[in-house]
């Protein structure tokens, strides 16, 4: 009993502190009418990066959520107890047969929701704690307007390699090389990442908005992705 009072002060300090750098709302506004794509689980401090074609993303009304689970569509409630205590309530879904990669998520994701007890935001992460080592990391999706959804772009990190590389568009260019999971290989990025400067020599874990370009050209990118801001740089 006195361990778990113990563990409950350190998250509570843990939380306090982080949010001396990041942005903690309040009770009123903090989620209502935003949306979250998930990107990573962290179980025992330790960082796993979901697979980007498992699209698993959260939705909050005023006390309602809704979103996609992989496969399936989820719904149910939720009720901010202070600006960091956050209880989800009894959470429904489609029960759809998934493919086994994204029922592993899926499974997670869930199960996952269910234990959550905390909670922190900042202007372009959500972070939603079982405790101190445990805990999933979104970054901001699409935002909410009366009940729909109108915009179609998210928030994510991304490598960028210290090399650039010979590559064929519509005519020889150089592309950057990037990965969207550190244990992804490197591949050819053919445009632009805009507001990003890039130096050679350096490696680069940058965070961009990801947004669908409409009826783009046949030999230009359907995605365009744009700099929030550079996580890390490090020179090779």
């Amino acid at each position: 009993m006195i361990s778990k009072k113990i563990n409950l002060f350190l998250l509570m300090f843990l939380i306090v502190a982080i949010s001396s750098c990041r942005t903690i709302y309040s009770k009123h506004n903090s989620l209502q009418s935003t949306g979250w794509r998930l990107s990573e689980f962290v179980k025992n401090d330790k960082k796993e990066f979901i697979n980007q074609d498992a699209v698993i993303n959260i939705n909050f009304s005023v006390d309602k959520i809704n979103g996609s689970s992989g496969c399936n569509t989820f719904f149910g409630s939720y009720q901010l107890e202070d600006k960091f205590q956050i209880k989800f309530g009894p959470i429904g879904s489609t029960k759809m047969i998934c493919e086994d990669y994204i029922q592993k998520y899926e499974d997670r994701f869930l199960s996952n929701l269910d234990k959550v007890q905390y909670i922190n935001i900042d202007e372009n992460s959500l972070y939603l704690y079982e405790d101190e080592a445990n805990y999933m990391i979104f970054h901001r999706f699409q935002v909410i307007d009366n009940g729909g959804l109108y915009s179609d772009s998210y928030t994510k990190s991304i490598w960028v390699a210290s090399e650039n590389a010979d590559c064929q568009g519509v005519s020889e260019q150089k592309c950057l090389l990037i990965k969207e999971s550190n244990d992804e290989d490197w591949s050819l990025f053919y445009d632009d990442i805009e507001g990003f400067d890039w130096e050679k020599g350096y490696e680069y874990e940058l965070l961009v908005t990801e947004s669908k370009v409409k009826n783009s050209p046949a030999d230009a990118s359907s995605i365009k992705w744009k700099l929030v801001k550079i996580i890390s740089k490090e020179k090779q």
